[in-house]
């Protein structure tokens, strides 16, 4: 039983919650505390989301007014992570931060959504103060800690870095409270300007608070259903499809090429112009999960707040809202509103839906663009039905009835198919029916099923037959000639398909404008750099290599600098040699000690840049000059 526990903090992380009461127990084991709270000793705590609740729950006195849904709701992530995530998914992910067994380890699968969490843990220098004046200590931030969050949401001011892990926090040195971390650094203001760039992330912090504070009751395939209607409200999403050439340059106009890169959400290919991210979350609905900053972009991009977003009416069905009419003319029921579930399923991003009737009818329809009375339109029937084969067999064998007659009530447009169905069904063909005799063509059409299983073995007989005449055919050139085939395969026998035709990869012998690329880069070079010498926290050296590896053009500046004479210069100019390195790791250690108010001595001053004295014997009057400039600093300040 745990006798006294710090109290809860607002928007406070549960691991900064554990922090501070490690620091207050004055635990002699630094992973002691552990077994008291969780059962179990640990090593490291994410900042997201807490586990084994249960078991801490449970050690505290009857009554407390900490319970596992508080924290739950309003010290962990998983509110934020809820609407990008499947409604089974977001139960099970529950059941195990309870410490509850499930058969798949759901929490792993949080890797994705971790992908932009900072590194390490950040504050608001105007939260610190605050927090110091109401509760006389501060604390970690939920708010601060979300990925893509630069700038405080509540003051519009520049989140600063401190030195402490955020993903999986090592307790090499020990938990470390915000107190502790922060205590002895100057706090200085950064407010936010007028830019484009500041004001995009201002934008971005702010949805991330919304979401984080409001919860909405949403899961991935309800948003993403709200996605399809702004999408179709803005023009990219029409009954043809998504126009996916213009969103993702829209996008790029909208936030700009630095901001992405900036938040690690840029090109897969600069020169493709292409967003894959975008593609994915907007083409259809995906079960696969993907990080919440791509989800944050979108939503801001789509409706400039979130709050505008979630309140959008879902996207209307692409057929229309449901339940939809039954076209068989020899039902009781026909043309009455009464399927009420639909197959929809797309080719080339153009939705199509399989309707079947409780009397056995099936159709199919494309969405184009129609008149209103089109839901009583069909475009092709996959299965007849017994309903609809039992009245073509009493009016076939009525001979009163002539075939016109018979063509009337079952909607047949032409002799030839009445001809077919006789055959199917094997009704005899009457001389006085006037109907020629062919070869029979046998179409069974009993179920869909029936019909698909059919359809795959015509489909398999024919891309072995063209693989025999041509061994060497790709699934590119097979569709070329039979687009149909290949989606049926891919979609209902992909097993088979991958075995017989595997996914081969393109070809890399496309013809490049080294011209064009030259020029794109070496513009691109000179914006990098200086990203890389602006970054806050210890500075890294700006090489090829890194620079290569920010633009997606490493093996280029590798392989093929003898094709761009201007990419070489601006490269040349960009990277730092060692000395110019070395300063720059000096000047920021100057200015780490005065943030610290430590006056050091000069090897420890050498070994917080970095530097080894033997290597750089000519900065010795730097180092000097340096060191007298923290001196003089930090007697200003007292």
């Amino acid at each position: 039983m745990i006798g006294w526990f710090p109290i809860l903090y607002p928007d406070e992380t549960f691991n900064s919650l554990c922090y501070r009461y490690a620091e207050r127990m004055k635990y002699p084991c630094k992973t002691a505390f552990g077994r008291d709270l969780f059962g179990e000793e640990i090593n490291r705590m994410a900042v997201d989301v807490p586990r084994r609740l249960a078991f801490f729950i449970s050690h505290f006195p009857p009554g407390s007014p900490m319970t596992a849904v508080d924290i739950i709701q309003n010290h962990s992530f998983l509110p934020y992570y809820r609407p990008f995530l499947r409604a089974e998914i977001y139960a099970q992910m529950t059941d195990q931060i309870m410490g509850e067994h499930v058969k798949l380890n759901v929490l792993g699968a949080l890797s994705k959504f971790r992908k932009h969490v900072p590194t390490y843990l950040s504050y608001c220098p105007v939260c610190v103060a605050t927090d110091r004046q109401i509760y006389g200590e501060t604390y970690w931030h939920r708010q601060h800690q979300l990925p893509g969050v630069h700038i405080c949401a509540e003051h519009a001011v520049w989140l600063e870095k401190s030195r402490i892990y955020a993903k999986h926090r090592d307790f090499t040195q020990g938990p470390v409270t915000a107190e502790e971390a922060i205590q002895n650094i100057h706090l200085e203001t950064r407010p936010i300007d007028a830019s484009l760039f500041a004001q995009r992330l201002f934008c971005l912090s702010q949805n991330s608070s919304w979401i984080l504070t409001h919860q909405p009751n949403l899961d991935a395939e309800g948003l993403f259903q709200k996605y399809c209607g702004a999408l179709r409200e803005k023009g990219y999403l029409s009954q043809r499809g998504m126009n996916q050439d213009k969103l993702p340059r829209d996008i790029l106009d909208y936030y700009s090429h630095e901001l992405l890169v900036f938040l690690g959400c840029g090109f897969l290919d600069q020169f493709q112009q292409h967003l894959r991210w975008v593609n994915r979350l907007t083409s259809h609905y995906h079960r696969a999960r993907f990080s919440p900053l791509y989800h944050l972009l979108l939503i801001q991009f789509l409706g400039e707040s979130a709050s505008q977003l979630f309140t959008l009416p879902d996207e209307r069905h692409p057929f229309g809202d449901g339940p939809w009419p039954c076209l068989n003319r020899t039902c009781t029921h026909y043309r009455q509103p009464i399927i009420t579930d639909c197959q929809v399923y797309y080719i080339k991003n153009r939705p199509r839906a399989e309707f079947q009737c409780e009397c056995g009818f099936a159709y199919r329809r494309w969405a184009v663009d129609r008149a209103e009375d089109s839901c009583y339109v069909y475009d092709r029937v996959v299965v007849y039905g017994k309903v609809w084969d039992e009245k073509f067999r009493e009016l076939w064998n009525n001979g009163s009835i002539s075939i016109n007659a018979i063509k009337k009530s079952l909607g047949i447009a032409n002799s030839n198919t009445l001809k077919y169905h006789a055959i199917r069904l094997g009704l005899s063909l009457e001389k006085d029916r006037n109907l020629l005799p062919v070869s029979p063509e046998f179409i069974p059409k009993e179920s869909i099923d029936e019909v698909r299983q059919r359809r795959i073995l015509v489909h398999r007989k024919w891309v072995l037959d063209m693989l025999r005449e041509n061994p060497m055919l790709t699934r590119k050139q097979l569709a070329e000639k039979d687009i149909s085939a290949l989606v049926d395969l891919r979609k209902f026998d992909r097993e088979w398909l991958d075995c017989i035709v595997p996914v081969t990869k393109p070809s890399s012998q496309v013809k490049i404008n080294w011209l064009d690329r030259d020029e794109s880069l070496s513009k691109m070079i000179p914006a990098v750099a200086d990203v890389i010498r602006s970054e806050p926290g210890k500075p890294a050296r700006i090489t090829k290599t890194e620079i290569g590896r920010r633009i997606g053009a490493k093996p280029w500046f590798y392989n093929e600098l003898c094709k761009t004479p201007m990419t070489k210069g601006a490269l040349n100019e960009s990277i730092e040699s060692g000395d110019t390195f070395a300063i720059r790791r000096l000047l920021w250690a100057r200015d780490y000690f005065i943030q610290q108010n430590e006056t050091p001595s000069q090897s420890s001053f050498m070994r917080k840049a970095g530097v080894e004295r033997r290597l750089y014997p000519g900065l010795n009057v730097l180092v000097n000059s340096l060191l007298a400039e923290i001196q003089k600093a930090l007697e200003k300040e007292a």
